[in-house]
């Protein structure tokens, strides 16, 4: 109980350091309500595989063609989704239905890697930056998180 409090705890600290510094928070003409934003305004495409994945843009690293939904978990705030790449051997967190300024996250449980961030102005759904690995990685927002 007291080590998923404090999981609990450690998510809602995250959340609440999360910003939306690398969102474009005008939407522009193609999108808007119903479409992913992520952070990738910050990035730009190189190969990467495992933990030299972590911190990129799955969408521009290309890592999201062969990406398939590991985990869901339906929560007050929106439906959240582990996504995994096979090819990329990495993770990331996607919310969908979702409102402006929600925060949310993915993290590995046995290792120091998390990416977090929040819906921006003018969209419902979003994606974080990703974290190496497939298994024992979790995703969460301040109503709930998912197994490690």
């Amino acid at each position: 109980m007291y080590r998923a409090l404090a999981a609990v705890t450690m998510a809602a600290g995250l959340l609440l350091t999360a910003t939306t510094a690398y969102a474009q928070t005008d939407p522009g003409p193609s999108r808007g309500p119903g479409q992913d934003i992520g952070s990738a305004a910050k990035g730009t495409k190189r190969a990467c595989t495992g933990k030299r994945c972590n911190g990129l843009d799955p969408v521009v690293q290309g890592c999201a063609g062969d990406a398939r939904t590991t985990y869901w978990l339906s929560t007050r705030s929106g439906l959240l989704e582990r996504r995994y790449s096979r090819s990329c051997d990495a993770s990331w967190a996607r919310i969908t239905g979702s409102s402006p300024g929600t925060g949310f996250y993915v993290q590995t449980c046995r290792s120091n890697y998390v990416s977090t961030f929040q819906v921006p102005r003018g969209y419902d759904n979003a994606y974080t930056d990703m974290v190496p690995g497939a298994w024992n990685v979790r995703v969460g927002n301040v109503d709930d998180h998912g197994p490690c």
